[in-house]
C-alpha cells in the first residue's frame, strides 16, 4: 500500500482517461485465481478446486491500483466494499458478471 501511495503521487497527473471530470474515476472488480488444491488446501473453493480472489480498485486516470485485497475464492465482492475508502465525489464503476441465457 505504501508503494501504491508513492506511485499515485508520482504519476497521478498522467491523465490517460480522456474525460473532463473534476473528480477521479475508479473501477472496482475481482478476479478468481485458480490454485492446485493439493498444494493449497487452505484455499478450498469447490469440492476439487482451490482458489483465491483478487479484489482491486483501479484509478482509471492513471492506471494505478488504489486498493488491493486477496481473499479465499468464496468471498463475494460485496463483502470487500466496506474495506474501501471511497473518495468524496469520485465516480465508481463496479464490474459485475452478466448472466448468460
Amino acid at each position: 500500500m505504501l508503494l501504491i501511495a508513492q506511485a499515485r503521487k508520482l504519476y497521478g497527473d498522467g491523465n490517460q482517461l480522456e474525460l473532463e471530470l473534476e473528480k477521479n474515476v475508479f473501477a472496482i472488480d475481482a478476479s478468481i485465481i485458480d490454485l492446485c488444491l493439493s498444494m493449497y488446501p487452505w484455499a478450498k473453493f469447490r469440492r476439487n478446486k482451490a482458489a483465491v480472489k483478487l479484489h482491486l480498485q483501479l484509478d482509471l486516470k492513471n492506471s494505478i491500483p488504489c486498493f488491493v485485497h486477496i481473499t479465499t475464492g468464496k468471498v463475494h465482492e460485496v463483502n470487500v466494499l466496506e474495506m474501501i475508502d471511497f473518495e468524496k465525489g469520485g465516480f465508481y464503476v463496479y464490474g459485475q458478471r452478466v448472466p448468460r441465457f
